[in-house]
């Protein structure tokens, strides 16, 4: 009886070890939100002294197919009409959360919700409940939701990051284009959420926080899974952006990175690219006007693609020193490439290249040239 015992104790604490241990959501090496925060609907909460008013349009949309709502400092919830553009008035410090029931299939270029603010505001919640009002907390797919968050806060340039709550955008499925323009030109932005995704879709990071001139930190980017144009504008304009996230993907796609990081004037280092296949577009424009860039990541592809560089560091006044280890190059790949540069620096190349010329699309004019060992 007493081994019996014994040995029903060990399977009991074994079961909960592996509980505890193998769980994903308590890994040492993830984020863990607090449950509170996955189950706060999208709210965006008045920061100043008087009475905010904030405004929903909606474009392309019947009201049945997103069944849109609003509630005010946690009261009734209110429908919001397809048509017109309701003004909504918030007290100070007050609170207006969202809520919406998504059919699937539905969204396209000319169809989005937009939301401003008359006033500066903080933004908060898991987005996930525009799409599921009641299971918003534990849902993590946008499949069949193409342009699910198109535009959301495009051009609100109150919307400010909440010092202790979390803006959340926790789906690891994405839709073609469905983080598009969500903060364009939100200006006060400085924190950028987390975006878990390991497997994009065509443009769905495209122009996501275009023009955000006070971001200084952007997400981890996991993603080795891309798509055309998944990355394309992503950062483009954001002036203030210190560093930039580590992008691990080793096979790329049509225009993947293109602009991405365009106009971030602070970005010091660029990441490392990996890549050893490249294709059409790939890093075209990617680092251009990013003038406190001093030094090119490795460029390790031996054969290039056409037009993969086009751009690539054009404006970058204050780049010294590019390796390139290509051997062989194709259509426009390096046009304009180093258009702008420092009037010196140091080239590196494989010793085998005989294609490059001396001027903007090459070597610079004034660049000394030496040869990999």
């Amino acid at each position: 009886m007493y081994k019996i015992i014994l040995v029903f104790s060990l399977v009991v604490l074994a079961t909960l070890f592996c509980f505890v241990s193998c769980d994903d959501s308590t890994s040492s090496t993830k984020k863990i939100l607090p449950v509170g925060e996955k189950a706060t609907p999208l709210t965006l909460e008045n920061s100043g002294n008087s009475v905010m008013i904030v405004s929903v349009t909606i474009e392309g949309y019947e009201a049945d197919e997103i069944n849109l709502k609003y509630s005010v400092d946690g009261g009734e919830k209110q429908d919001i009409p397809s048509s017109g553009a309701p003004l909504i008035s918030v007290g100070a410090g007050g609170t207006i959360s969202f809520y919406g029931d998504r059919q699937e299939m539905t969204g396209s270029a000319r169809s989005y919700i937009s939301i401003t603010c008359s006033s500066d505001c903080y933004v908060y919640g898991n987005v996930m409940s525009l799409i599921n009002s009641e299971d918003f907390a534990s849902s993590t797919s946008l499949e069949n939701h193409p342009y699910a968050f198109y535009k959301l806060f495009l051009e609100n340039s109150h919307l400010k990051n909440h010092k202790t709550k979390s803006l959340i955008l926790p789906a690891t499925k994405l839709a073609d284009w469905c983080y598009c323009e969500m903060f364009s030109f939100c200006e006060k932005l400085t924190e950028a959420p987390e975006l878990p995704a390991t497997t994009l879709t065509d443009n769905c990071y495209f122009s996501m926080f275009f023009n955000c001139a006070g971001l200084t930190k952007a997400p981890a980017l996991p993603a080795r899974s891309l798509a055309a144009s998944c990355y394309s504008w992503m950062f483009l304009n954001c002036s203030s952006l210190e560093k930039a996230p580590e992008l691990p993907a080793t096979t790329l796609v049509a225009n993947c990175y293109e602009n991405m990081f365009g106009g971030c004037a602070k970005l010091a280092e660029a990441p490392e690219l990996p890549a050893m296949d490249l294709v059409s577009n790939c890093y075209n424009g990617m680092f251009g006007d990013c003038t406190s860039l001093t030094k090119a990541p490795l460029l390790p592809a031996t054969t290039l693609a056409d037009y993969c560089y086009w751009g690539m560091f054009q404006g970058c006044s204050n780049l010294t020193a590019v390796t390139c280890l290509a051997t062989q190059t194709a259509n426009q790949a390096t046009k304009k490439w180093l258009n702008g540069v420092a009037s010196s620096g140091k080239f590196t190349k494989a010793a085998d290249a005989d294609f490059w010329t001396t001027d903007a699309d090459g070597i610079p004019s004034g660049w000394e040239s030496l040869v990999a060992k």
